[in-house]
C-alpha cells in the first residue's frame, strides 16, 4: 500500500525531476522481492505448495515490473 500511495503521489506531483523517484521505487520493489525470497527460504518448511508459487509469482511480476522501470529510466536519459 505504501508503494501504492508512493508511486500515485509522484505520478501526481513530481515533475521534471522523476527520475530519482523512479530509482527510489525501483530498489524498494527490488528489496522487497529479496525480503519475499528470505522469508520464503526461512520459512520453507511451513509454507505450502500454493504458498510458494504464489510468492514467487509475486516476485516475478514485481521484476518484471522493476525492469520495465529501469528500461523506461534509462530511455528517458537518452533523450
Amino acid at each position: 500500500m505504501i508503494f501504492f500511495i508512493y508511486s500515485s503521489s509522484c505520478y501526481f506531483l513530481v515533475g521534471q525531476n522523476w527520475k530519482s523517484f523512479l530509482k527510489i521505487i525501483s530498489i524498494f520493489n527490488i528489496l522487497y522481492c529479496v525480503l519475499t525470497l528470505g522469508i520464503i527460504i526461512y520459512y520453507y518448511q511451513s509454507i505450502s505448495v500454493f504458498g510458494i508459487i504464489y510468492f514467487l509469482g509475486e516476485i516475478i511480476v514485481i521484476a518484471g515490473i522493476v525492469f520495465l522501470e529501469i528500461k523506461t529510466k534509462k530511455q528517458q536519459l537518452k533523450f
